[in-house]
């Protein structure tokens, strides 16, 4: 039911599925069982989506060692979407250049896990295009004349 009321656009709505999902996993599974990280970072993905960044960020961040030895080989979309909202998180609170650094990482490897497992024409490979294009363009205001503008443009010339 999150999915579908995320999907649709209404996130409030959805957070008490998604919170309910991490919640029960987490109590019963433990925190590394890949359906709790599954729900950790479902619920990181709503955060972002509702400009709570900074819960975003302490909820995904102490997850990301164990996301990262848990989705592998076909299950690397997961670590994907978990890196796309840690990025989108860590640039949504602002410049600042140690978080926007940790922040293209994350979303640079999203984006290179999608290709790599989804191809380049799928909805959420176009959403890190986007992500990174808007990272940019963020950089680009805080840093002026450094090239970030440019690499936006590139990332928004990419094909759709």
């Amino acid at each position: 039911m999150g999915y579908l009321l995320k999907k649709l656009g209404r996130v409030d709505e959805a957070e008490p599925y998604y919170r309910e999902a991490f919640e029960t996993f987490t109590r019963v599974l433990g925190e590394e069982h890949p359906y709790s990280l599954s729900a950790t970072s479902n619920l990181g993905s709503v955060f972002v989506a509702q400009g709570r960044y900074a819960e975003a960020i302490d909820l995904l961040a102490p997850a990301e060692p164990a996301v990262r030895t848990t989705f592998t080989g076909d299950n690397a979309r997961v670590l994907a979407r978990f890196l796309l909202s840690l990025g989108r998180a860590r640039a949504g609170l602002g410049f600042d250049p140690d978080r926007f650094a940790a922040a293209e990482s994350n979303l640079l490897e999203a984006n290179e896990l999608f290709v790599a497992t989804r191809g380049e024409d799928l909805e959420d490979t176009r959403e890190s295009v986007l992500a990174l294009a808007e990272f940019y363009d963020a950089w680009a205001a805080a840093m002026p004349g450094r090239g970030h503008g440019d690499q936006a443009g590139r990332w928004r010339a990419l094909p759709e």
